[in-house]
């Protein structure tokens, strides 16, 4: 590969044979010891110089022979000429002895220089960070590829791709990780797909099943209100049943005085309402909301869910752990209530250091996060210790605030211009890169760019897993030849 031209961040090389692939790094130095430019590869092309095309249509119409020249060694060199490819790449910064820098303040020789593929070996050293780390994928030459712990501790995590490009395997991957490293992790699970990390492959428990907690809505997930407290069910009564202000000031008043007459639990509640000296319509209001509530099945007088009996449970047993949150079977309703009672009672939880830190991952978070509570998100709860994670196919679901707070961006394949023209308008890297490397991502294959790589695009392959794998999709297809069975020929009848 030689240097063609660099003009701002991009640097065209021409390459006669070698084997480059889109998402690679390359390396061009003056060919002694000293800096060397780093570039990545988005684009390979023919390279086009005025005489080619019209000689490949002569080739086309003479039936494939050669075009005679009275010099052989001419028509030599213009067969290699037809298939020189044009490479371009993106300047990502200088690598000197001190490490890599973003400025790029000189120029390789043309003449001289000399281009070269960096190995996968070299690409995970020079993106990799210190303490523990979770081992994701592979470089695209298959070199083991990890992701700091501290990349995701106190960040803001995207995963964005298409439907069936990978993204939910990688986010199995992360909590499993993040468990075994020692962090607390809560999934809203959205297709109860997160239960398959409690089983290997073999179907017997895994190694972090006894620190991973499934819990059904209306099952083993039930809330007790003295647990929840009052500052939790007004948040509830506010922001998912849009209770009027007037009708929240009589709920409080009924709260205290069945907290102070020590009779408060969710039966009582409803019998009070009842009994409630007050204006007709806003007890009917208040009775509608409970009738609402009643129906989630969500509430006990029992001890129900307690955030802090989960966490001793998981360090009796190790440390570390995830609770999962399967909405997949809820109503609407359901899924908005556990939300906002789980949202606003784990950031209580962590204002008081009642917990430690956890990771929050939301799959398709737009179907049951309020609108006004995306900011309490990404900003005020990440200073309380809640580090959000998101999973979606629609990157134009997620807020404005959202990408401009990432920290990182794990893109799957997107083919849809307007997704990637969206992406890119908050992306840390050029549009370029992300228009000529995401339409051609295979199903398992990621571009990832953040604190995880030192802001730099870093295209990996995303390992397998050694648990139970759920959530693909099941068609039509597979489930009638698993119920017809070894299909047998047809028996033709004679007329």
């Amino acid at each position: 590969m030689r240097v063609l031209s660099k003009h701002g961040d991009e640097l065209l090389l021409i390459s006669e044979g070698e084997e480059v692939s889109k998402g690679d790094y390359v390396k061009v130095s003056d060919g002694r010891s000293g800096p060397s430019l780093l570039a990545q590869v988005y684009e390979i092309e023919y390279f086009d110089i005025p005489g080619i095309e019209e000689d490949l249509l002569r080739d086309l119409l003479l039936g494939g022979s050669t075009y005679s020249s009275s010099d052989p060694e001419y028509a030599s060199i213009t067969r290699r000429i037809k298939d020189v490819r044009l490479i371009r790449c993106k300047v990502r910064g200088t690598i000197s002895e001190s490490g890599l820098s973003p400025s790029v303040d000189w120029l390789p020789s043309r003449a001289t220089g000399r281009v070269e593929r960096m190995s996968g070996e070299e690409l995970a050293s020079l993106v990799s960070g210190e303490g523990p780390s979770i081992r994701i994928g592979r470089t695209l030459d298959g070199h083991p590829l990890e992701l700091p712990l501290s990349a995701l501790d106190d960040s803001l995590t995207l995963i964005l791709g298409k439907k069936g490009s990978g993204k939910s395997h990688l986010a199995k991957l992360l909590i499993s990780g993040l468990v075994e490293s020692g962090a607390y992790s809560l999934v809203f699970d959205i297709n109860n797909e997160y239960v398959g990390i409690t089983r290997d492959r073999s179907g017997e428990p895994s190694s972090i099943a006894s620190r991973v907690y499934p819990l059904e809505p209306g099952g083993s997930l039930r809330f007790n209100l003295r647990y929840l407290g009052v500052n939790v069910m007004a948040d509830v009564m506010r922001n998912v049943l849009n209770l009027p202000a007037t009708s929240l000031r009589e709920f409080l008043r009924i709260w205290s005085y069945l907290e102070s007459t020590n009779r408060l639990s969710f039966a009582q509640l409803g019998e009070q309402i009842e009994r409630w000296r007050a204006n007709e319509m806003v007890r009917d209001a208040l009775l509608s909301r409970y009738y609402s509530l009643a129906s989630t099945r969500l509430f006990t007088e029992d001890r129900g869910l307690v955030f802090e009996d989960l966490i001793r449970d998981a360090e009796s047993n190790g440390g570390g752990g995830a609770i999962l949150f399967m909405l997949a079977g809820a109503s609407t309703l359901t899924r908005r209530v556990v939300v906002e009672a789980v949202l606003a009672k784990v950031a209580e939880l962590l204002r008081s250091r009642a917990i430690p830190p956890v990771f929050i991952l939301a799959e398709e978070a737009h179907m049951y996060v309020r609108d006004t509570y995306w900011e309490d998100l990404v900003t005020r709860m990440r200073h309380y210790g809640a580090f959000m994670i998101f999973v979606t196919n629609q990157p134009d679901a997620l807020k404005d605030l959202v990408y401009r707070q990432a920290d990182n961006l794990f893109l799957f394949n997107y083919t849809n211009d307007r997704d990637i023209e969206f992406i890119a308008r908050y992306s840390a890297t050029d549009p370029e890169t992300l228009s000529g490397i995401l339409p051609t991502l295979r199903r398992g294959r990621s571009l990832m760019m953040g604190k995880a790589t030192g802001w730099l695009p870093v295209v990996m392959d995303v390992d397998d897993a050694d648990f139970q794998v759920l959530g693909q999709t099941r068609t039509f297809l597979e489930a009638a030849r698993a119920s017809r069975g070894p299909r047998l020929a047809p028996q033709r009848t004679a007329y």
